[in-house]
């Protein structure tokens, strides 16, 4: 089987520090999963800025081509804002040579996306698999805009980038989709990450739709058990986008007020964001004297390192769906503490421990109680272990598969449903 992978988002895509879009991380560990499984794999995603090329070729390129992967580049980079019209106009044609040249039997975006592909594929299934977020943070504004920036395309002038804009809407309504409806609309299929987001859907579209839900997968699940550290050093970690979406600002908080009662713990933050979230960070840190260590964007794979550092990680984020950061904790055997407003796997003291976001009070006390109690960490991340085991890549890419191969034969066996 072709299966061709589409996703605006690629890591080393934006300017500055080197930036690994969550998105991107299930386009490549899908991929690599979907290849084992022996089916042929092409990407297509925009393209990397220059000085990110020779990281971003060290950990994933590399890896793509000894397993055979194909990795198409889009002719510019993603963008928001004024050049959006732009980008999405050229994206079409990105798409459209792709597809051409490979003639796949599936064509799979990684994100809910508009698409104008519909008309040049007929008989193909289109599939969307993604998150579909249940809600909206609207406190942070500020880092909403600090993150549209980096991706804004400041090139395009005012009148020039509306008129494309307005192209794209009336030609993508015309013959293509511009949402989710117009998407079921011309026949696409939805797949949802996670339960909240397959719930949301079911609800909004239906209970007849085509509307499916395979969890998103994770890596590096380990058969060993998680460590007892039995010294009174405890490291908590963070890995993730540094905006304050993710609750980062509220765990240097917490850590602070049990700094108090442990001066032994020590703080890892690994991951990047928009500059001035970054700058924010570090002055939080310096001002709220808290031990903690900013580590930058972290190699792809030394996160894993940092994670057998790790007695707790925490992610205390406002808004998330089955975050790959919490997953490879809990495949780690490592006890997560996160948020009720997440949609994650957890099972609150059975396989982490949840508080509600932005209560640094009680974030505090549910990583005191994991640090004072090494036999609970010892439960708690065995208790993550085990469902990590359950969503590994290797699990999830079948269940893919098994759909795609149902596609094609509703396809063969009811023709009226192409295109």
């Amino acid at each position: 089987m072709k299966i061709l992978l589409i996703n605006k988002w690629v890591a080393g895509g934006a300017p500055g520090a080197f930036y690994y879009p969550g998105t991107w991380r299930d386009t490549f560990e899908l991929a690599c999963a979907l290849r084992e499984l022996g089916q042929e794999v092409e990407i297509l995603t925009t393209k990397i800025q220059k000085p990110h090329v020779t990281r971003f070729q060290k950990e994933f390129g590399n890896v793509l081509r000894q397993k055979g992967i194909v990795h198409h580049f889009a002719s510019r980079y993603v963008s928001f804002g004024r050049g959006y019209g732009s980008f999405r106009l050229r994206m079409f044609f990105d798409e459209l040579r792709v597809v051409r040249k490979l003639k796949p039997d599936i064509v799979q975006y990684m994100q809910f996306c508009p698409s104008l592909i519909y008309p040049f594929i007929k008989g193909t299934p289109v599939v969307f698999y993604s998150c579909y977020f249940f809600d909206h943070y609207s406190q942070d504004k500020q880092g909403q805009q600090d993150s549209v920036d980096i991706w804004k395309e400041h090139g395009e002038s005012k009148l020039w980038a509306i008129f494309q804009n307005v192209l794209f809407t009336l030609i993508a309504k015309f013959w293509g989709s511009v949402n989710l409806e117009g998407s079921r609309g011309r026949g696409a299929i939805v797949i949802s990450m996670h339960p909240k987001g397959y719930e949301k859907l079911r609800e909004k579209f239906g209970s007849k739709s085509r509307i499916y839900q395979v969890e998103k997968g994770v890596n590096g699940v380990s058969s060993q058990l998680s460590k007892k550290r039995e010294n009174s050093k405890v490291i908590v970690s963070f890995i993730g986008t540094t905006v304050s979406r993710k609750g980062i600002l509220d765990l240097l908080r917490a850590i602070k007020i049990f700094q108090h009662k442990n001066p032994n713990v020590k703080l890892l933050i690994a991951g990047s964001g928009p500059s001035a979230a970054v700058t924010k960070l570090k002055r939080q840190i310096s001002t709220l004297h808290v031990n903690a260590k900013y580590l930058g964007p972290v190699d792809f794979t030394k996160k894993w390192s940092i994670l057998s550092q790790s007695d707790i990680f925490c992610l205390p984020s406002y808004l998330d769906a089955y975050p790959s950061a919490i997953l490879e904790a809990m495949a780690q055997g490592i006890p997560v503490v996160s948020t009720k407003e997440i949609d994650s796997p957890i099972v609150d003291g059975v396989s982490g421990l949840l508080v509600n976001a932005g209560d640094i009070q009680s974030l505090a006390k549910a990583i005191e109680k994991l640090a004072s109690n090494s036999d609970l960490r010892h439960k708690i991340g065995r208790g993550g272990q085990i469902v990590a085991q359950n969503l590994a890549w290797s699990k999830q890419a079948r269940i893919l598969v098994d759909l795609y191969q149902n596609f094609l034969y509703s396809l063969a066996e009811h023709p009226a449903q192409r295109g």
